[in-house]
């Protein structure tokens, strides 16, 4: 149950940070 709940939110927490920086990314570039 512990793996679990690790492995969940770092999953989760990588699919939520991919997506911020691919929009955030081109602000920050202008």
């Amino acid at each position: 149950m512990e793996k679990k709940k690790q492995f969940l939110p770092a999953l989760l927490e990588r699919l939520l940070d991919d997506e911020p920086k691919k929009h955030i990314e081109p602000h920050d570039k202008f």
